[in-house]
């Protein structure tokens, strides 16, 4: 008789307690959105800011660093004027237009290129394409 009265009371005492447990669920989930949509919506302001959410390990710092020093190089590099082109107004400088092809074993092996195109059966008009000899 116990153990009935025990599982009875065990009954009522869920039935009391399960709004409570389910108010308690709701609040939970309620709370778990809020958290959700104020995370999402920083995050994504820091992100178009360029700022990080957490603090940046020392990797991200040493790339900070360098992107910085490589900026403030260029900005240098665009400030200092380009070395202009001399203005020699009618006195130009005197160009080198004296090129004479190498003499020797160029001229030699185009020679023999030319001969043995020559010689060649591939540039013989006097054989037709029908022509089976040779």
């Amino acid at each position: 008789m116990t153990a009935l009265l025990k599982t009875v009371g065990y009954g009522f005492l869920i039935i009391i307690l399960s709004p409570f447990i389910v108010l308690g669920l709701a609040i939970f989930a309620v709370y778990a959105i809020i958290v959700y949509l104020f995370l999402e919506v920083s995050s994504l302001l820091l992100f178009f800011t360029g700022k990080s959410f957490k603090n940046d390990d020392m990797e991200t710092i040493k790339l900070k660093e360098i992107m910085k020093k490589e900026e403030i190089y260029r900005q240098n590099m665009m400030s200092q004027p380009i070395n202009p082109v001399p203005q020699y107004g009618n006195n130009f400088p005197p160009q080198n237009n004296n090129y004479y092809p190498p003499q020797g074993a160029n001229n030699n092996y185009q020679q023999q290129n030319q001969e043995n195109l020559n010689q060649s059966s591939l540039f013989d008009e006097t054989k037709k394409d029908g022509d089976k000899n040779e």
